[in-house]
């Protein structure tokens, strides 16, 4: 899952069960190509999961002065509104665990549905 700021969700990778790794994913999604290709242009947040790439912001592991703690403090802060993002989300999936009963229909179609109606309510 991909999403901004405000977090507003911007590209979600259904394709794949959730055992799969996400570096993974994002490597074969199509957004993962674009800001492979971007060469520079996106910057998308990144944790320790992931490879090193120019497009990948990867945040400050040993901050030698204030540019690098403000960059460490900057990276926190949006990380938790990716990570509220994802579970505010996933709250919305309850009908997908097996103990509510499951899904009548492939998971896929219920993420596709629903990231439609996320970013309008």
């Amino acid at each position: 899952m991909v999403c901004d700021h405000q977090g507003i969700i911007l590209d979600v990778a259904a394709r794949w069960p959730g055992s799969t790794h996400d570096s993974f994913v994002f490597r074969e999604s199509s957004i993962g190509r674009l800001a492979a290709a971007s060469r520079g242009e996106w910057w998308l947040l990144r944790d320790s999961g992931y490879p090193l790439r120019p497009c990948l912001f990867t945040p400050v592991a040993n901050p030698r002065d204030v540019h690098d703690e403000d960059l460490k403090e900057a990276h926190r802060v949006a990380r938790c509104i990716v990570e509220r993002t994802i579970g505010r989300w996933k709250l919305r999936f309850r009908c997908l665990h097996k103990s509510g009963g499951g899904a009548p229909v492939p998971a896929r179609e219920v993420v596709r549905c629903d990231l439609c109606d996320s970013n309008v309510t």
